[in-house]
Formats: C-alpha cells, sequence, structure tokens
C-alpha cells in the first residue's frame, strides 16, 4: 500500500520485474531522491544494476511445492549473505528451481541450480504400470512384470519413485544439476550442465566458476559468463574451473 501511494504521489507506474522486484517507472528524474526518501522507512534493500550479481530467484522448492527436491529457499539464503550485489565483470545471474521442472529458467541464467533424482527399478517391481502412468515424457516402458527406464529420456524428477506402491523404485542418484554460463534475452545460450551429489560442492563450485570468469572475461559489462566460456572453449574453461578447485585442497 505504500509503494503504491509513493508511486502515486509520484505520477509513476509500478512494475514487478521478471527477478521479483518492484519498479516505479515514468517518474520525473527530479523526483528520484524524493522518492528514495519517502521508502527509507519501508522493509526493502535497493535493487540490482551494473557490474555485479544481480538479485538472486528462487523458486518455493520442497518446503511449499510437492515437486520440489531440494530447499531452495535454505540454498537461495546462503548464495545471498555471500554474493548480494558481489561485483562482476559484467551482470551474473544465478536461480534455484526445486526439481528438473526450472520453472524459473535457470538453464539461460549464468548459474543456475536444481534438484535431481534418478530412478532405479528393484526386484519388488510387479509391472503394474503406476509409474509408467506418471513419467510426463514417456521414459518408462513396462515389459513383464518389470519397469525399464530409458535414461537417455529420464529427466531424474523422481514423480516414479514416490508414486511406485510397491517400493519397487530405489534412488540411483540423488544431489543438484548445475548449469553455467546459460544466457536469455537475444542470444539464449543454454548452460553446461555438471551434476554433484552435496550443498557443499555447489557453493564450492560456484566460487571457483565466479573467480575464473571474472579473471579471463574481457570487455567489462559487456561480456557475459557464455560469452568467456565460448570465446575460451568450453574445456579451456572448465580446466581452469579444476585448477582452481585443486589449488584450494
Amino acid at each position: 500500500m505504500k509503494i503504491s501511494a509513493i508511486a502515486k504521489k509520484y505520477d509513476g507506474i509500478i512494475k514487478l520485474t521478471s527477478r521479483e522486484e518492484i519498479e516505479i517507472q515514468g517518474i520525473n528524474l527530479d523526483d528520484v531522491e524524493d522518492i528514495v526518501a519517502d521508502c527509507d522507512d519501508l522493509p526493502l534493500m535497493n535493487g540490482t544494476e551494473g557490474p555485479l550479481v544481480r538479485s538472486l530467484m528462487s523458486c518455493p522448492g520442497k518446503e511449499r511445492c510437492l515437486l520440489g527436491l531440494i530447499n531452495t529457499g535454505e540454498i537461495a539464503e546462503k548464495i545471498e549473505e555471500k554474493y548480494a550485489d558481489k561485483p562482476a565483470n559484467y551482470k551474473f545471474k544465478i536461480g534455484i528451481t526445486g526439481c528438473p521442472n526450472k520453472c524459473l529458467f535457470v538453464s539461460t541464467t549464468d548459474f543456475g541450480i536444481y534438484g535431481i533424482k534418478t530412478p532405479e527399478t528393484n526386484d519388488n517391481c510387479n509391472g503394474c504400470g503406476r509409474c509408467e502412468d506418471v513419467c510426463k515424457i514417456n521414459a518408462i516402458e513396462i515389459t513383464g512384470y518389470n519397469a525399464i527406464t530409458n535414461y537417455d529420456l529420464c529427466i531424474s524428477c523422481g514423480k516414479c519413485i514416490h508414486a511406485c506402491p510397491n517400493n519397487a523404485k530405489d534412488t540411483k542418484f540423488k544431489g543438484y544439476c548445475l548449469s553455467i554460463g546459460g544466457k536469455g534475452g537475444r542470444e539464449t545460450v543454454l548452460g553446461h550442465e555438471m551434476f554433484v551429489e552435496n550443498e557443499d560442492e555447489i557453493y564450492e563450485t560456484l566460487d571457483d566458476v565466479f573467480e575464473v570468469y571474472n579473471k579471463f572475461a574481457q570487455n567489462p559489462q559487456r561480456e557475459r559468463l557464455a560469452t568467456t566460456i565460448k570465446r575460451m572453449g568450453h574445456l579451456n574453461f572448465f580446466s581452469e574451473v579444476e585448477k582452481v578447485k585443486l589449488s584450494k585442497k
């Protein structure tokens, strides 16, 4: 209500950005300082702009979504504590989703994170077909009394594990998929995927990627991580990331 009143006072228009930030548009530039002063007593933080880590995006995660596999809020808080407004060669976007649905398009952020849970059929399977029914991408086929998973199609959402009425689905792999070097906008680039098993590896990898990016990036405020990886070649870039990782051991 207070934001609405402030916008009305200065003939502005409120907009919610894709990163869930509030903008007051259409104002007179001479009124900016007065508007900032009027917002001082509100529980808000200044938005991010320029060559630094932008406001982090996170879906509700397993705490509030039936499909969520990871606690996105907890991970987001830890990253935000260290990386909020941290300087970079250019804007650096981080996104977190609880499952492979990737509702926040984490594959097109500089550093995306989502939870994964890969199934494996055990001897309890009787071929009931429940797992096949819930699989949205047709990655499961029932053959006799056994459910066969096509891992070339499986996205590791874990739905079949949770739906199985016979405890016939074990977890083959559980962890996180990191999407590194994605970019949206004029040129859409999908990030390079990396799988890690524990939460600490997320933060370690983010630290290493961020360090290598800022070391080798060119054209300040022009070159995103995706461009740095493309210019260096992804093998060379991730080789440098591995060197940084080993140097810290």
